[in-house]
């Protein structure tokens, strides 16, 4: 299933938040959307075959939804860095149609590796009297950041005819799973 958003999960009393991620190339700043849900008679409709992050605050508090996968945040990130790392690579061995060696390739701004303990406790437009809100829209910022490195990184490789490889057109974001369903974002 190639992934089309990531669902950010949280909870708060008796409800499940969940903030969507749009994960598709060309998104930029409207990436983002969010509801608060009844569990018990929307989660279903909302998480089925979808890709989740779940934060600590939402562990015990997940639905168990038919072909829902756990995002990794960190197991992503590393995939765009090894990416980028395997483009220089080709950028560095190939030649311009003159035999010269070619520019690098700018450098890639990755964000720092996922740590959900060190989500930041204010958001820009976010009130600060729901920390549940807070993290959660911080969490799914961070996962906005990593759509946003691959897209850039899908740009540079569609800018340069070598680095297409066997994959002319976008390829899909690269999201891994938890290989432990019992590991969450932490």
């Amino acid at each position: 299933m190639d992934p089309i958003s990531v669902k950010v999960l949280n909870h708060r009393d008796s409800e499940l938040i969940v903030w969507e991620v749009n994960i598709q190339p060309g998104f930029g700043p409207g990436r983002l959307c969010g509801a608060w849900v009844d569990a018990d008679n929307d989660a279903d409709n909302l998480l089925r075959d979808q890709w989740i992050l779940v934060l600590p605050d939402a562990r015990d508090h997940v639905p168990d939804v038919r072909g829902m996968k756990r995002f990794d945040p960190v197991g992503t990130r590393q995939a765009i860095v090894d990416e980028f790392e395997a483009m220089s690579a080709i950028n560095k061995a190939s030649l311009t149609p003159a035999g010269n060696p070619r520019a690098p390739l700018q450098p890639l701004k990755v964000p720092a590796p996922f740590d959900a303990a060190q989500l930041p406790v204010k958001v820009r437009g976010v009130s600060e009297d729901d920390p549940a809100i807070v993290t959660t829209i911080a969490a799914a910022h961070a996962v906005a950041e990593l759509a946003q490195a691959w897209e850039k990184l899908e740009s540079i490789r569609h800018s340069r005819d070598y680095l297409h490889g066997d994959h002319p057109d976008a390829r899909p974001f690269p999201a891994r799973e938890v290989a432990d369903t019992a590991v969450v974002a932490d």
